[in-house]
């Protein structure tokens, strides 16, 4: 048992590696700039907003570089690293649709943000899902088994779970 433990504890350590801890949060302060953003406008078309565009666009850039230091070359052939593949596909897609709202101003076009932020919450919770499976078969021989995850101000977790 202590070889598939020690695989399972090295897979868990390559998982954790590409893990953003804090990316549902970016994603969920992204969604609501935008939609503080369309009520400010809907009230006052000259309303000051840049600290909400300056926001989401900053938790934008926090996920992009993130996904930036990923090997996806060297994982290609490695079905538990897919769902990273479809995030890196569909940021550039959340890019448009926050362009939309805050570029080209296209108030009521937030369907597009919407689906693309459940699209990658979906493929974020699969990826976590997978690592918190292995983390539970690992603990049911080591107990007190954590590993760590930085999130988006590189601050270092030891979790449990993600």
């Amino acid at each position: 048992m202590t070889l598939d433990l020690d695989l399972m504890k090295e897979q868990a350590l390559e998982l954790s590696r590409y893990y953003f801890k804090g990316f549902k949060a970016r994603l969920t302060h992204i969604q609501t700039c935008a939609s503080m953003y369309l009520n400010f406008t809907d009230k006052d078309p000259d309303a000051d907003v840049k600290e909400l565009v300056d926001e989401s666009y900053g938790c934008l850039r926090q996920m992009q570089e993130s996904y930036k230091s990923i090997p996806f070359e060297d994982l290609a052939d490695r079905t538990e690293f897919r769902p990273l593949f479809t995030i890196d596909l569909l940021l550039p897609e959340l890019k448009e649709s926050m362009d939309d709202i805050f570029v080209r101003k296209n108030k009521r076009d937030t369907v597009d943000l919407e689906t693309d932020i459940t699209s990658i919450r979906s493929m974020g919770k699969t990826y976590s899902d997978s690592i918190n499976s292995l983390l539970e078969n690992i603990r049911a021989y080591e107990k007190d088994f954590t590993i760590g995850f930085t999130d988006y101000d590189n601050r270092t977790w030891n979790l449990k779970e993600v």
